[in-house]
């Protein structure tokens, strides 16, 4: 039934993102488990498939528009790619004041109810950033220098840099490591578009795969001999 629903919302909500997550964690859990790259043709068929759904969706959302649903998909697609491409040096190209960890933690602080508090706190220094983003959010390495500065967005890369190297480490030797470690590699794929990894979205998946994880390696308890 989950399934179903992330390939029904990319037509219904436009949540593209989380079908594209599960179709990329599936495929390197798989490698992962494997130990070894296979299967270069499902690429292929997710591929089509994920721009089948997109495609379905402007079909769906632009019946007024007098033009085919594959040349306003593909127009809206090469305008997320322009403008993902603008969100990442734009930044660059002026004095910003840095936001302290609002773009990276802004799942932690949802999750930890501290979202309200600290976003009113930065309100000032977030606004100031329309100027600087064309729409929708910053990439991995844009938002980590938004956030830290130059020197301190280096740290916190090299930081993740490490973790992930730690995590696929482990994620040779168990399922439970693979599963998590996929969902960080699918995460990372796009992260040129958005920083899904330190998401709610993306916590809530890891924390799922934690718990299906640990009830399925409790040993059962043994009856007593009356």
């Amino acid at each position: 039934v989950n399934t179903v629903a992330l390939f029904v919302l990319p037509i219904v909500m436009s949540q593209r993102l989380l079908l594209l997550q599960l179709l990329l964690s599936a495929y390197i859990a798989a490698c992962l488990v494997r130990g070894r790259v296979f299967g270069l043709h499902w690429i292929a068929l997710g591929a089509a498939l994920f721009f089948g759904l997109w495609i379905a969706r402007e079909a769906i959302t632009n019946t007024m528009i007098q033009r085919s649903a594959l040349d306003i998909a593909s127009q809206k697609l090469a305008f997320y790619v322009v403008n993902d491409m603008f969100n990442a040096f734009a930044p660059l190209t002026r004095p910003i004041a840095h936001t302290h960890g609002g773009l990276t933690f802004e799942g932690v602080m949802f999750l930890t109810f501290t979202d309200g508090y600290f976003l009113n706190l930065l309100a000032p220094r977030m606004e100031a950033l329309d100027a600087v983003i064309g729409g929708g959010e910053f990439p991995f390495f844009a938002a980590a220098y938004v956030d830290f500065g130059p020197i301190g967005g280096v740290a916190f890369i090299t930081l993740v840099g490490f973790a992930l190297r730690r995590m696929f480490a482990r994620a040779q030797h168990s399922l439970g490591w693979a599963a998590v470690y996929a969902q960080v590699g699918a995460a990372l794929l796009f992260s040129s578009h958005a920083v899904y990894f330190t998401h709610q979205n993306f916590f809530f998946s890891v924390a799922l795969i934690a718990t299906i994880v640990g009830l399925s390696c409790k040993q059962p308890v043994a009856v007593a001999n009356a």
